[in-house]
């Protein structure tokens, strides 16, 4: 089986990276540590942090998409078919739900 290309590798990495520690909590070297690669090797790819960030999103979107239409023609009920979008739907963001912040008024009360 070949190897994945480097761009899909690239956006496997940032997946996980932004899962674990959100869009802002990674850089490209974290990315480029990862894959042992330099951060010059990213940018001909992905020229800006952005440009990855907005390939993520169409990613997912894709991915979500082809599993709502893979529900949509194995089920014929309504009712099978919202169930198992939902159930699709929150195992898909499970993984980039994050523990909440604190709200500014929390931490003045907890001092």
């Amino acid at each position: 089986m070949p190897a994945p290309a480097t761009s899909q590798r690239i956006l496997d990495i940032a997946e996980r990276l932004v899962q674990t520690r959100g869009y802002n909590g990674f850089s490209y070297a974290d990315i480029a540590q990862a894959l042992h690669v330099t951060k010059a090797s990213l940018h001909y790819h992905y020229p800006a942090k952005a440009d990855l960030g907005k390939e993520l999103i169409e990613r997912y979107e894709r991915n979500f998409l082809n599993a709502l239409a893979h529900i949509d023609a194995e089920s014929r009920n309504a009712r099978e078919k919202l169930r198992r979008g939902r159930r699709t739907r929150a195992s898909s963001t499970r993984a980039i739900r994050r523990k909440p912040r604190r709200r500014w008024w929390a931490r003045s009360r907890a001092r």
